[in-house]
């Protein structure tokens, strides 16, 4: 009897100190709004969260069997091989993971991993300069205009040819550079009128 008794206590005992084994693998690169899937591999009932942060947001969405949700909550009573998601945030760089499991019915989290993917192909928006090829992306109707000319750093402005017959352009960029540029010379001007109604006025 008390032997049974031990092995029963050490069975119980065992329960708790079980360490659980999970395989876990996602892909090194993704694309901005490009499904793709990690693979996942445990024994057990098992709740699975796989939450993405790039920078400090949350970015990506998973698939929990119905509709995709944030990556923020557990896909409950998870089954398969694999965890679909999706990159939904405009982003450029690595992004870092936590894979979290808990069992099913219960709170907290029995087994954490963290991980990285590098997220690619985010669309700049409409003004935002773009650090690596030093360009300033600039939305425009291709039927109304024919030419965009993208400014660097050291240049005045960006410039739109309208297409129109007289060549007329429209600046819809200008650096702060030019726009002091341009303020000195009006100053300038204002400067030597100012001087030349003085010399008039003394006489």
């Amino acid at each position: 009897m008390k032997k049974l008794v031990v092995f029963l206590v050490v069975i119980f005992s065992l329960s708790f100190i079980y360490a659980l084994e999970v395989d876990f693998s996602c892909p090194s690169s993704v694309n901005v709004e490009e499904e793709f899937s990690c693979e996942i591999g445990f024994l057990g009932n098992y709740d699975v969260k796989v939450d993405l942060l790039c920078g400090v947001e949350r970015c990506a969405q998973i698939w929990n069997g119905e509709f995709w949700g944030s990556t923020y909550y557990f896909v409950n009573g998870f089954s398969g091989n694999e965890v679909r998601l999706k990159i939904v945030e405009n982003y450029n760089g690595n992004c870092e993971g936590k894979l979290r499991l808990r069992r099913s019915g219960t709170s907290g989290y029995d087994y954490e991993e963290s991980f990285s993917i590098g997220v690619v192909g985010g669309v700049l928006e409409d003004g935002e300069l773009d650090e690596e090829s030093e360009e300033m992306v600039v939305n425009y109707n291709r039927e109304e205009t024919e030419i965009v000319e993208l400014a660097d750093k050291n240049s005045g402005g960006i410039v739109l040819n309208s297409g129109s017959e007289d060549g007329g352009e429209e600046i819809v960029y200008e650096s702060k550079n030019e726009k002091i540029k341009n303020l000195a010379i009006y100053g300038f001007a204002l400067f030597l009128i100012f001087v030349i109604v003085a010399l008039v006025v003394g006489r």
